[in-house]
């Protein structure tokens, strides 16, 4: 016989200049629990007590929360954080993301809270963060979850020692981290180029020199140069050669696209020293895409894991903006449809296309994942698609930004607190 799962209210409230948590109880659950000898509460690790009213109660936050009879007590859950960056002793990030998490997580009875790297501490109880009001959050005490979503806002953050210790803490402590980290683009290319998903890599090389240059350029007539750690377009190159050893540089940053022109290939490599990002570089050959309204355009896809299974989550067109060399939305491209612009270009073939493209990002995201020792939970990719039919990788986000397709943003929040229940269950089993 199936145990009777309640849902219940969690009630942080003030008392006596602390911060207390107790527990809304429905009336079915208190007789329910009055037959079980008063069996305890835990949430968490925390053991709360049940009321029957919040009234007199001076309560700062309340969230519901499922709860259910496990051996000899009741248990609330599940319990999951955000991982956030730190900034002037509260978090970091993007606040109206971790909003959107939180408030699908309540609908459905789930707790999830906001955790900078600083808060992740040995003991039973963490400060996090929630959300009371418009652009207004406080730090209540929460019980340790039972696993993180990691999304630290940038790469040097990622790198901080607060958040090296934090992870470090998280593994000590067995909780289980999706995603582990950010990802290196030529890390991914070399993991693609050994994997069954090779044939959909463009050419790609590290940039070392002008040698280097000289020779993806004897074979392609369009180059793009992209950080290995970059975002967002951040940084990329774009090189065109124009016949006759002549050349044009475009330059992308702060999502501004500026434009050199270069005599011979001392004349670029010099330009190319001068306007490149530090760090390392990787040379990829560039494709004829295929081109909506005019414009060429890639697909921004989302997959995530379903029980250890690849999923495509929603599958999106960008379209590339005026006087710019990528289809980023903040450099001026726009969003348009996958179907109609398969459509459009394809026809009849346009539903095989689309399952040829389902298919091969797959096959990307297990390779990639392998790599990852299974890790990873989502990511999202660039795919480019030419005149031919042929589908190319660009890149991979291990922390895919919003999707402003408004059906994929939905099933994104749902598939991420998915994820993070099935393996807070094996965390608990294990």
């Amino acid at each position: 016989m199936m145990e009777a799962e309640y849902v219940g209210e969690l009630l942080w409230h003030r008392h006596g200049g602390n911060t207390k948590i107790s527990l809304l109880l429905p009336s079915e659950a208190r007789r329910e629990g009055q037959k079980r000898g008063g069996a305890p509460l835990y949430f968490g690790e925390i053991i709360v007590h049940p009321v029957a009213s919040a009234q007199k109660l001076d309560v700062v936050y309340r969230q519901p929360i499922f709860i259910r009879w496990q051996t000899d007590h009741y248990v609330c859950g599940p319990i999951m954080a955000i991982l956030a960056g730190f900034e002037h002793g509260s978090f970091s990030g993007s606040r109206a993301n971790y909003r959107d998490i939180m408030r699908v997580a309540a609908d459905e009875g789930k707790f999830i809270y906001v955790i900078a790297p600083d808060n992740v501490v040995s003991g039973n109880v963490w400060k996090g963060h929630v959300r009371i009001g418009y652009q207004k959050w406080i730090s209540v005490p929460c019980p340790r979850p039972d696993a993180v979503y990691n999304r630290v806002p940038t790469r040097n953050a990622e790198r901080s020692q607060a958040v090296v210790a934090a992870k470090r803490s998280l593994k000590a402590y067995g909780i289980p981290l999706f995603n582990p980290d950010y990802f290196n683009k030529k890390v991914i290319y070399d993991v693609l180029e050994r994997s069954q998903a090779d044939v959909y890599l463009p050419a790609t090389s590290k940039l070392s020199d002008a040698k280097s240059l000289d020779v993806m350029l004897r074979t392609n007539s369009i180059l793009y140069l992209k950080p290995t750690g970059g975002s967002i377009g951040h940084g990329i190159l774009r090189v065109d050669a124009l016949g006759s050893n002549r050349y044009r540089l475009s330059v992308l940053k702060n999502h501004a696209c500026t434009t050199y022109k270069a005599e011979n290939l001392r004349g670029l490599w010099s330009l190319i020293r001068q306007h490149r990002l530090p760090g390392e570089y990787v040379i990829q050959a560039g494709k004829s895409l295929i081109e909506f309204k005019g414009s060429p355009c890639d697909f921004r896809v989302l997959t995530q894991k379903n029980r250890d299974q690849w999923e495509v989550v929603g599958i999106g067109v960008r379209v590339s903006g005026p006087e710019t060399i990528t289809t980023h939305v903040p450099g001026g491209g726009y969003i348009a449809s996958a179907d109609t612009v398969l459509a459009r270009t394809f026809g009849d073939r346009a539903r095989e296309i689309e399952q040829e493209m389902r298919q091969m990002i797959r096959t990307c995201a297990q390779a990639i994942d392998a790599h990852y020792r299974g890790e990873l939970g989502e990511m999202s990719m660039d795919i480019g698609l030419d005149k031919s039919g042929r589908l190319w990788f660009f890149e991979a986000n291990a922390k895919p930004m919003k999707f402003d397709e408004p059906d994929i943003r939905s099933k994104s929040i749902q598939g991420v607190l998915r994820r993070l229940e099935q393996i807070s269950r094996r965390n608990r089993m294990s």
